[in-house]
């Protein structure tokens, strides 16, 4: 079983808010396939069958609880990347990939 990576200080989501995040990237993860993991960035390409109004909302409580994301969505391409500008908030994404279900990825 893979270890929870751990949420930074700075995410405002109480514990609901948390449970309710994750069923959401639960939800977007489902087909996503990995376009480019880095130190401080994941790119990914959602499945088909996501709905994007979920991952409208998640990206909408993300951007709130996590302002050091700077994230991009293009809706026609269902691209989603997520970068950070520190490094300290590198592990912030290895919580993003996990939540989606992804494999831990050895990055250069």
């Amino acid at each position: 079983m893979k270890a929870l990576p751990t949420l930074p200080d700075s995410c405002s989501l109480d514990a609901a808010g948390q449970r309710e995040q994750a069923d959401r990237y639960r939800r977007a993860g489902r087909g996503v396939e990995l376009v480019e993991r880095s130190p401080r960035r994941l790119e990914l390409r959602l499945a088909e069958r996501v709905d994007l109004a979920d991952v409208e909302r998640l990206i909408a409580v993300e951007r709130d609880c996590c302002p050091f994301f700077a994230i991009d969505w293009r809706a026609d391409e269902r691209r989603l990347s997520f970068s950070v500008a520190r490094g300290e908030h590198g592990p912030a994404l290895d919580a993003i990939a996990y939540a989606l279900g992804l494999e831990p990825v050895i990055r250069v």
